[in-house]
């Protein structure tokens, strides 16, 4: 094999020897020498030119392709890495599913509407407190997960910055600074920051606190942002409990609205990553968000920005989907 190897990448060499040698005899090219040549620069120079690209191929691949090639396909406290690789890529998104905790309108909005069902005759059972009670206790759960794999990939990688979901581009370098003073409290005082008027308040802004600590491996990771300001400004009114009206009035547009609390907050993300010049991003974002599609539209787009993707699956979120699922039958 290795002398059928030899022969083939020393055609070309070969050729051009028969050819020059046949203009040396006074340009005497026979046919035969001509189409025999030829043939064999052919081959011989396919061969060569397949050998260069698959060592530039190898050797030549982006920072992006990398990243994800020499991702760990396991890390502890995840069910499953799944790799979606884009060859060219100039930054690869590492996108953690996360299980969201609830603010406080975000919750007087779920209030709401299950009291706008039993207004209009509709007879539900369904233990709104205890399930809002179930998911606050399960975000701790699953941020607890989140935080060691985060901070795992610090160490290997390593990173040295955290995208965050909810955190604007314009607050960024304010919530990095609001991190790292929770994390100096939470150094002296082992106890999660709470504020707020009331107890419900106070509840919310330990979760908050929380994730961020977990996120941030307690202040270690700089924090991006993902959003902008006028998107959050627009997606923040769609989360207040008024908003229910709208829908039930028909005053909202819900594909509209669903629209850019998916894929218009999504390629903001891409968005802002590709203009930071990021060759990794890691992104604790909601496990209801797929980039697949969001990729697949923005490389077509942007060939010279091409993102390709990673996936990471917490045990912690995976059981606390079909726990909360399970929950939500019984009622």
């Amino acid at each position: 094999m290795d002398k059928i190897l030899a022969n083939m990448t020393y055609s070309p060499f070969r050729a051009l020897g028969r050819l020059a040698g046949s203009v040396y005899r006074r340009n005497h090219i026979s046919r035969q020498d001509l189409l025999v040549g030829a043939a064999e620069g052919i081959v011989g120079a396919t061969v060569l030119a397949s050998g260069i690209y698959g060592a530039t191929r190898i050797f030549g691949e982006t920072n992006a392709e990398k990243a994800l090639r020499q991702f760990p396909d396991r890390i502890h406290g995840a069910v499953r890495v799944d790799k979606y690789p884009v060859e060219g890529a100039r930054h690869c998104l590492v996108h953690i599913k996360t299980f969201h905790h609830s603010t406080k309108g975000q919750k007087d909005k779920i209030r709401k509407s299950f009291e706008e069902l039993r207004n209009r005759g509709i007879d539900t059972e369904f233990d709104v407190e205890k399930y809002l009670e179930l998911a606050d206790e399960y975000a701790y759960l699953a941020y607890e997960n989140i935080g060691k794999i985060i901070d795992h990939l610090r160490r290997t990688i390593p990173i040295e910055e955290i995208y965050i979901e909810g955190v604007s581009v314009e607050g960024e370098q304010e919530i990095d600074k609001l991190s790292k003073m929770a994390a100096e409290l939470w150094e002296r005082e082992k106890e999660v920051a709470a504020f707020g008027e009331d107890e419900e308040s106070k509840k919310v802004s330990r979760i908050i606190y929380y994730s961020l600590l977990k996120e941030t491996c307690y202040g270690r990771l700089k924090v991006r942002g993902t959003e902008t300001r006028r998107i959050m400004e627009e997606t923040d009114s769609i989360m207040k409990p008024e908003y229910v009206d709208k829908l039930i009035s028909g005053e909202a547009d819900r594909k509209k609205d669903e629209k850019m609390l998916t894929e218009d907050r999504e390629d903001a993300a891409l968005e802002i990553v590709s203009q930071n010049g990021a060759d990794i991003a890691v992104l604790p974002y909601g496990g209801v968000h797929s980039w697949q599609d969001t990729i697949k539209r923005w490389n077509s787009s942007n060939p010279s920005r091409m993102f390709c993707l990673i996936e990471v699956l917490p045990q912690s979120s995976a059981g606390i989907i079909d726990q909360l699922s399970e929950f939500m039958k019984e009622d």
